[in-house]
């Protein structure tokens, strides 16, 4: 299971989850790096998390992976550069701005005031602590915002041609509307009661073959509780009916009857009355969306020239640890 603290990071932080948590260090064991004109100590790196998946988090001191510690602290390295570039452009989060944040986490996770705390406790935060991480997220998130997200630009040509290219992402899925016949059948039954159901199934059977429109044998025969409506059972997407059904259901055209098909508590013949092919949604509706899609595939490799921008401009010193 993820760790709870996780959980409790505002999703507005999720994108750009850059500076992992860390408890309060209880001893200071030198510097570990210099970053412009601000250190970087042991301590403040001991007890840095590093999300695994599913698996939670491992921090600096839980490792001996020299790759993980070396991860570990570019990581921290890249929240100093980043908190630094956000103070020279003055992107402030305020005390109001930390509170509705914090009051979403709670919202979502249906926690009270004294409830969070404690899971902030159980994780070695205080409340203190954890108000400082969210204004730092919160502060990185408006940076990486202000300095490349903005500035990815997706124009119209571009937006087309993806939604040209990808018809699939556009198109409703299609529905088929099914009638069923359903005759109830168990193998425990007396064999007097079992020959019945079978006359009953031959006979629907040759009725259909004869030209007898599926929905009056299904008034006649269907013992199913939709048997009064010509066994109708709705409009579907496929997946969305009993996998034995479905299989069926979507393999079969427009006004075709299935074979018998054999379910656990009886049988089943399928007739698509109709199939609805899904329709394209207009290029203007959808046209936000593939702007956001495009931005995002962007984003990583425009984050990562950043970052590299921002190290190549800063003085970064670091030392044995």
């Amino acid at each position: 299971m993820p760790s709870m603290i996780r959980r409790l990071l505002p999703p507005l932080v999720a994108l750009f989850l850059l500076a992992p948590l860390a408890a309060h260090a209880t001893h200071v064991d030198g510097i570990v790096a210099i970053v412009n004109d601000e250190v970087i100590t042991q301590s403040q790196l001991e007890d840095l998390k590093m999300p695994l998946g599913n698996k939670g988090f491992i921090t600096y001191r839980e490792t001996t992976d020299p790759k993980v510690r070396a991860r570990l602290l570019e990581r921290l390295i890249d929240k100093k550069l980043q908190l630094q570039r956000a103070r020279t452009l003055g992107i402030m989060v305020s005390e109001t701005d930390v509170d509705g944040a914090i009051a979403d986490v709670r919202q979502r996770n249906r926690m009270s005031e004294e409830e969070l705390a404690a899971s902030l406790g159980e994780q070695g935060l205080t409340m203190a602590d954890y108000r400082q991480q969210i204004r730092e997220q919160m502060t990185i998130a408006r940076l990486v915002h202000r300095e490349v997200r903005s500035r990815i630009v997706v124009n119209d040509e571009e937006a087309m041609a993806y939604y040209k290219g990808h018809p699939d992402l556009f198109t409703a899925p299609e529905r088929r509307t099914i009638c069923r016949i359903f005759f109830r059948y168990d193998a425990a039954w007396e064999e007097v009661r079992k020959g019945k159901a079978k006359d009953r199934i031959t006979a629907a059977i040759d009725q259909i073959k004869r030209g007898v429109p599926f929905e009056e044998v299904a008034k006649a025969f269907s013992e199913g509780p939709t048997a009064g409506q010509g066994g109708l059972l709705g409009s579907f997407k496929q997946g969305e009916m009993q996998p034995e059904l479905d299989r069926y259901a979507f393999g079969l055209k427009e006004r075709e009857v299935s074979e018998l098909i054999r379910t656990a508590d009886g049988y089943s013949l399928l007739y698509v009355k109709k199939i609805d092919r899904g329709e394209a949604r207009p290029f203007v509706d959808v046209e936000d969306d593939i702007v956001l899609q495009l931005q995002s595939n962007r984003m990583a490799e425009q984050y990562d020239q950043w970052m590299k921008e921002l190290h190549e401009q800063a003085f970064v010193d670091i030392k044995q640890h």
